[in-house]
């Protein structure tokens, strides 16, 4: 796959296509930018700190992920982090299922906040936790502007227009909640 994009403000020497490359200006420090673009449905799996792969390329020391077109998802792992921010499209996932221990979703009314992203994430519409049935290490937390919670099924339902599943606690932020819901449940509060 070509690289669409390589983003931090530094570019120097010729282009990727003309036999170029790319000069960090600031190697050893993050974070950097890469945004390379697919065609459909990609899996950006984090496996440790800005490391990982996207569409079978490697990529390390990147602490910024932009989705491209398409359905994306964005597979934290169990030691999988990204210091700076993460940009979907409006219609990706953020899957944290594979992680252990306490996580929160901080939902915002633009940027939200997740435990593993140093930053801010934005443009995902379903969220996945890490509790199965009986567990409850993952917090969904809603935006200060109110909304309404489902749940229609155990740790499964919508905030808002944000899908969640996987999540034992649900909490209403500062503006004015509805929880409802028929036959869901949480392993939580």
């Amino acid at each position: 796959y070509p690289i669409a994009a390589v983003n931090n403000n530094e570019r120097k020497g010729a282009g990727w296509g003309s036999g170029g490359g790319w000069n960090d200006a600031t190697a050893g420090a993050y974070p950097d930018s890469v945004q390379i673009l697919f065609n459909g449905t990609q899996t950006i799996d984090i496996t440790a700190a800005n490391t990982g792969l996207a569409g079978g390329i490697g990529f390390f020391g990147v602490g910024n992920l932009t989705g491209g077109p398409g359905t994306n998802a964005f597979a934290f792992g169990a030691t999988g982090s990204v210091s700076g921010n993460l940009f979907g499209n409006g219609a990706d996932t953020l899957d944290l299922s594979a992680r252990n221990g306490p996580l929160e979703f901080r939902l915002g009314p633009t940027l939200s906040e997740a435990t593993p992203i140093g930053g801010k994430f934005s443009g995902m519409t379903t969220l996945v936790g890490n509790d199965p049935a009986n567990s409850t290490d993952a917090t969904l937390i809603g935006s200060s502007g109110g909304q309404t919670f489902t749940l229609p099924a155990a740790n499964t339902g919508t905030a808002g227009t944000i899908g969640f599943s996987r999540i034992g606690n649900l909490i209403g932020g500062s503006g004015g909640d509805t929880f409802t819901g028929s036959g869901g449940s949480l392993s939580g509060s």
